[in-house]
C-alpha cells in the first residue's frame, strides 16, 4: 500500500511538472468577454457557487464573535471547515441553481480577524459578494487556469489559484497575518479567505481568494502601471496584467511623491519585501493607479468597461447546468457615479503640483507564487531570448533587491 502510494505521488508530481511546463509556455492572449467565458465556462460557472458558500458562512449563526488578533494560535490557522451544498437546500445551506456542490473554507477565523482589522464586518462581507453578479472586463488578458473578477460593489476581485498557490497561501499565512495585523500601513495584497469549491457532477475543484480592490470605484483613474523592477518582451508590466496597465520605463515617467512620503513608502516596501523574502515568495510587483485631481483633456479612464455577469438557472435535466449570461456592459463611472463606497484596500499617497494633484492607489499584488522547484526549473529551461531581454528568474532576496532598486529609481 505504501509503495502505491508512493507510485501515486510521483504520478501527481510529473503531471504538476508537465501542467507547469506548460502554463510557462502559454503566456496567455488577450480575449474579448465572450470568447473568454465560451472558453473558461466551466471555471467562471465555479466563482458563483464559490461566493454562494462564503455569503453563508458568513451569515451563519453559529459562529463566534471575531477573536482579537492576539487569540489567533496555530490552530486557528490550520482549521478547515466544510459543508455540502445541495441544490435543493438543507438545515444549514440554501436553495441555488448552481447543482450540488461542496464548499471548503480554510482559515477561517484568521481571515475573519483580517476582514475586521481593516473594517470589513462580517454582514458588510455577506452584502459586499451578494446579488448573483460578478463584473469582469470587457477584454481579458486570459491564461489558462487564472481567473479575475470582481464582486458587484468592485470592493473585492475573486482571483482563482492554482492549487501549489493555494497551498503556499495557506502554509504561510500565520506570517502573513501576524505581518498585517501589525502593519497598519502594509502595501501588501489583503486576502480576505481562502476557498475551495467542487462540484458533485463534474470536473476539478477550484480554489478561490477573496482580495481587497487595490483600485477604487469612485474615482477615475486616468494612470495604471504594474511594476515589476524588470525589463522584458511586455515591458515592466509583465505578461499578465490587462491591457491598460504599463509599466514605468514604457512611459517614461516618476511618481511624484516629495522627500517625506518616499522615505515612508520606501520604508514600509522593506519591511513588506522582508516578510516575502522569509516567504520563499518572488514574482510579486506593484499594481498603481493614478487619478488626477485636475486632468488634462487626453486623460481619461484607463480601465476598461466592464461586463456585469449573471448566473442564473439553466434547463432542467439530469445534467441541469447554471447558464451565464451578460447583462450589460458599462463603463465603472456610469455604474459607480462617483459614490465613494468606501473601499476597505486601497492604500492612497497624494502629492499636489502646480495647478493638478496626483492621487496614488497602490498595493503590492501577486504574492503566491514560490521560489520552489517549479521556479528553480523555470530558470534552467527559460529561453536565451528571454533572459538577453533581462527577465531572468531570480531568487527571493534578489528578487526583493532588485524590486526595491527598481522602485527607488521611479519615485521622487
Amino acid at each position: 500500500a505504501m509503495e502505491s502510494e508512493m507510485e501515486q505521488h510521483a504520478s501527481d508530481d510529473r503531471l504538476d511538472m508537465q501542467k507547469a511546463l506548460s502554463e510557462l509556455q502559454d503566456p496567455g492572449q488577450v480575449l474579448p468577454i465572450e470568447e473568454h467565458i465560451a472558453r473558461s465556462t466551466v471555471e467562471i460557472e465555479l466563482l458563483f457557487p464559490a461566493l454562494l458558500g462564503a455569503r453563508t458562512f458568513a451569515t451563519r449563526g453559529d459562529h463566534t464573535p471575531t477573536p482579537q488578533p492576539s487569540t489567533l494560535k496555530a490552530e486557528h490557522f490550520a482549521e478547515v471547515r466544510e459543508c455540502a451544498f445541495p441544490a435543493a437546500g438543507s438545515v444549514d445551506t440554501p436553495e441555488h441553481v448552481f447543482g450540488d456542490f461542496t464548499f471548503t473554507s480554510y482559515a477561517p477565523k484568521a481571515f475573519r480577524a483580517l476582514r475586521a482589522h481593516f473594517g470589513m464586518s462580517e454582514r458588510g462581507l455577506a452584502t459586499t459578494i451578494s446579488g448573483g453578479t460578478l463584473l469582469m472586463e470587457q477584454r481579458v488578458n486570459a491564461k489558462p487556469g487564472v481567473l479575475f473578477a470582481y464582486t458587484p460593489d468592485y470592493r473585492l476581485v475573486v482571483q482563482t489559484l492554482s492549487r501549489s498557490q493555494a497551498e503556499l497561501l495557506g502554509s504561510r499565512l500565520q506570517g502573513y497575518t501576524g505581518h498585517l495585523l501589525s502593519n497598519k500601513f502594509s502595501l501588501l495584497a489583503r486576502v480576505f479567505g481562502l476557498y475551495r469549491v467542487a462540484a458533485t457532477s463534474r470536473g476539478e475543484p477550484l480554489f478561490v481568494a477573496l482580495m481587497g480592490n487595490v483600485f477604487p470605484a469612485e474615482r477615475a483613474l486616468h494612470e495604471c502601471y504594474h511594476l515589476r523592477g524588470q525589463a522584458g518582451p511586455h515591458g515592466e508590466g509583465g505578461p499578465r496584467g490587462p491591457e491598460h496597465v504599463r509599466g514605468a520605463v514604457a512611459l517614461n515617467r516618476t511618481l511624484h511623491l516629495g522627500e517625506y512620503k518616499r522615505e515612508m513608502l520606501l520604508e514600509q516596501l522593506a519591511h513588506d519585501c522582508k516578510l516575502l523574502e522569509r516567504l520563499d515568495v518572488v514574482e510579486y510587483s506593484l499594481l498603481v493607479g493614478i487619478h488626477f485631481t485636475a486632468p488634462p483633456q487626453d486623460k481619461v479612464e484607463a480601465r476598461p468597461p466592464v461586463c456585469v455577469i449573471r448566473c442564473s438557472r439553466g434547463p432542467d435535466g439530469p445534467a441541469r447546468r447554471p447558464s451565464l449570461t451578460i447583462d450589460r456592459t458599462v463603463t465603472l463611472a456610469q455604474l459607480f457615479d462617483h459614490v465613494d463606497l468606501g473601499a476597505v484596500s486601497s492604500n492612497k499617497v497624494s502629492r499636489s503640483g502646480a495647478g493638478t494633484q496626483e492621487i496614488y492607489f497602490m498595493g503590492v499584488v501577486d504574492i503566491t507564487t514560490e521560489y520552489g522547484l517549479r521556479k528553480q526549473l523555470e530558470m534552467s529551461l527559460r529561453p536565451q531570448s528571454h533572459a538577453e531581454a533581462g527577465a531572468p528568474v531570480v531568487d527571493p532576496i534578489s528578487y526583493s533587491k532588485r524590486f526595491q532598486a527598481f522602485l527607488s529609481e521611479h519615485l521622487d
